[in-house]
């Protein structure tokens, strides 16, 4: 009987060492640039149907659990469609539309959902006016600002390229821990995903400037 290269690797602590060093220079290199490469490029030849599909139910999900139905006035959100239609893309590669909702959790917010829906949160509209009811002057560049910028997220595919992510990070968790710990096997893609909003915010930004 001769032992394998790998049994003999393992007597030997040096051996045992180089290995465990590999295979974290491995993951550090998937986690910075592997993983990111990857879904940035697959994101491309996502269908269409499927995004919309998407970001259909994602819709769905969140008007069940966080939002209420707007209560802008009419005179507000004409003012705010008429500001997203002039800084609109000519040839966007997906149709996009704006719509509002009443947050329950409450907060400006405003975010892009995979089907090129923009979630404008009333209390977004309301911080901009103030105790006015107007979008003009400075106002209306303000909220063109916030507009532009995740009409950037929609342009990049950002929303997908994050559930891409999630999904390879959560299956490379799973087979690297196995299922020891909810929280600890959970943790490596919460904070990939805070890196990638990170850079995507940025891009987004980068977009609307």
């Amino acid at each position: 009987f001769k032992k394998s290269i790998v049994m003999r690797w393992q007597d030997k602590w040096v051996g045992a060492l180089l290995a465990i060093i590999f295979m974290l220079f491995s993951l550090f290199c998937a986690y910075h640039w592997g993983i990111p490469w990857a879904v940035a490029r697959a994101s491309a030849y996502v269908p269409l149907d499927v995004e919309k599909r998407l970001g259909d139910e994602a819709l769905l999900a969140l008007d069940k659990s966080f939002f209420e139905p707007t209560r802008l006035s009419e005179v507000r959100q004409h003012k705010a469609q008429e500001i997203f239609q002039q800084i609109m893309p000519e040839s966007p590669r997906i149709p996009m539309t704006l719509i509002f909702r009443n947050s329950k959790l409450g907060g400006p917010n405003a975010f892009a959902l995979p089907n090129g829906t923009i979630i404008v949160t009333d209390e977004m509209i309301t911080d901009i006016t103030g105790s006015g009811s107007e979008l003009t002057g400075g106002l209306e560049e303000e909220l063109a600002g916030v507009l532009a910028h995740e009409i950037g997220h929609v342009q990049g595919r950002h929303s997908v390229q994050m559930l891409m992510a999630s999904s390879i990070v959560g299956a490379c968790t799973w087979t690297l821990f196995g299922d020891f710990s909810a929280v600890a096997a959970g943790a490596p893609a919460y904070m990939l995903h805070l890196e990638y909003s990170r850079s995507m915010e940025t891009a987004a930004d980068d977009y609307a400037a």
